[in-house]
């Protein structure tokens, strides 16, 4: 009888690899790359830009997304401005890359990918999350190629640089369960779940996911709350990209960095003078001394803004696109007033 369950076992891995085998050459064909894939430091990188004018406005996405996140709002940017998204590597389309994966080197690979874009400074840099370590690290570094800033419900160094037990056990299970999410979809039933999922039958994939317990049954069901208030033509993409382990490996070097990452910002802030460049930081509803670290942030601009934004929660850009979008125009129109003549 053991011998029998063992071959059965045996089998439905075989069955569960070759099925991931041919959806992932299937997603290759009916899920291509709406942008442009440059070689980036030998790693391809994934660059979608629409829209034409000056000062070009790039997006910058949380600590877990993917360009696909900012699809809505970059649409209306792009009516006035030259509007882009990338993937960091290793999501969306974007290769993964061996060796550090922290904000530091993050920042400068975003620096060179839009060298290899062709998208020349000065830029509109806008981020959400964890997003904010990236360019805050850029302001410090290269605050020349900055012509503004939006930040959207930001993280700050000071949330993640000395994690308490409580946020040290937060980050050790956003990383076993960013593991656990790769070997799931390695092994083909993650993409069976989506696809049922996608397919309005989500009765399987509730079943599969208790079993992990509240704490992950409610994670999941708050970030599939989320993509389902993304635009719909998206989902397929993002089905695609999160029934391959990629993206949950790196996940899992970025939730293991955040405390580096953040003590990595601290550094350099402390040693770079006040930034010159209009900056507004909009925040969702929030404990007062989470909106007290945001007035900070937007007072590291001598031209900074805060903004609370009433009604939404960490997803700005998804609870109230508009919102986001207004910041941006406002920044961008600060920025133009300025530029210097031709």
């Amino acid at each position: 009888m053991t011998g029998l369950i063992l071959v059965a076992v045996l089998l439905a891995l075989v069955a569960g690899l070759a099925y991931q085998w041919l959806g992932t050459r299937r997603d290759r064909r009916l899920v291509p790359p709406p942008g442009a894939l440059l070689v980036v430091g030998g790693r391809r990188m994934h660059v979608f830009t629409v829209g034409v004018g000056a000062p070009p406005v790039v997006f910058e996405s949380g600590i877990a997304a993917s360009s696909l996140n900012w699809t809505a709002v970059q649409r209306e940017v792009s009516r006035s401005t030259s509007a882009s998204t990338y993937d960091r590597a290793g999501y969306g389309w974007s290769d993964p890359v061996p060796g550090a994966v922290d904000a530091s080197t993050a920042c400068e690979r975003l620096r060179a990918t839009l060298s290899a874009a062709g998208l020349a400074p000065p830029y509109v840099l806008v981020g959400h999350s964890f997003a904010s370590y990236i360019l805050q690290l850029y302001a410090c570094r290269h605050p020349g190629e900055i012509a503004g800033m939006v930040f959207v419900d930001p993280i700050t160094h000071e949330d993640w640089r000395a994690p308490g037990p409580g946020r040290r056990r937060t980050l050790q299970g956003g990383v076993l369960f960013s593991r656990i999410g790769a070997v799931v979809a390695a092994s083909g039933l993650l993409r069976l779940l989506l696809s049922r999922l996608e397919a309005g039958a989500p009765g399987a994939g509730r079943a599969v996911l208790r079993s992990f317990g509240s704490a992950a049954t409610a994670a999941v069901t708050g970030i599939v709350g989320q993509v389902g208030k993304m635009p719909r033509e998206v989902w397929p993409a993002i089905r695609a990209h999160w029934s391959r382990p990629t993206g949950f490996l790196t996940m899992a070097r970025y939730f293991a960095t955040l405390p580096e990452s953040a003590r990595q910002l601290e550094v350099e802030l402390e040693a770079a003078p006040p930034w010159l460049f209009p900056l507004i930081v909009l925040t969702g509803e929030r404990s007062e001394s989470e909106v007290e670290r945001h007035r900070r942030l937007a007072a590291r601009s001598r031209r900074g803004t805060h903004v609370v934004v009433a009604g939404t929660g960490h997803w700005i850009h998804l609870d109230a696109p508009e919102a986001v979008v207004g910041a941006i125009g406002e920044v961008l129109a600060r920025a133009r007033a300025e530029a210097p003549g031709p």
